[in-house]
């Protein structure tokens, strides 16, 4: 996959540390609880970058929700997989979302998207 927005080298753990919570965490508690709303079984988040949205839907679904979280840069991926432990259903391939095929074959999953409004994180992917 060609990335000419990668970020890399120190920048994930930058943008965790600094610019990603100042953006991100308001954003990720609201987005997690309305997901959560709606009790689906499988969640594909897109953009997931560091994952400060994942850990918050995470801790939000019900245990055995299935949650795939993506990104165009794996270093990014490398710092959100590093916040989950072992058995907690969250898998990390990297994907560009602007290719929204790859994500067919997923089947009906939620996908939460960058905004907000009363149906942010209603959108079906």
């Amino acid at each position: 996959m060609s990335n000419d927005a990668a970020f890399v080298g120190s920048i994930p753990q930058h943008y965790d540390q600094g610019l990603g919570p100042m953006i991100f965490v308001d954003y990720a508690a609201d987005i997690a609880q309305r997901v959560a709303a709606g009790n689906p079984e499988r969640v594909l988040e897109t953009a997931a970058g560091t994952g400060i949205v994942t850990r918050k839907l995470r801790d939000a679904l019900p245990a055995g929700a299935r949650l795939t979280a993506t990104d165009l840069n794996p270093p990014m991926l490398d710092i959100a997989r590093a916040k989950f432990r072992a058995g907690e259903q969250v898998e990390f391939p990297p994907a560009d979302a602007s290719r929204c095929s790859a994500f067919r074959a997923r089947g009906d999953l939620w996908q939460p998207a960058h905004r907000s409004g009363p149906d942010a994180g209603r959108r079906r992917a």
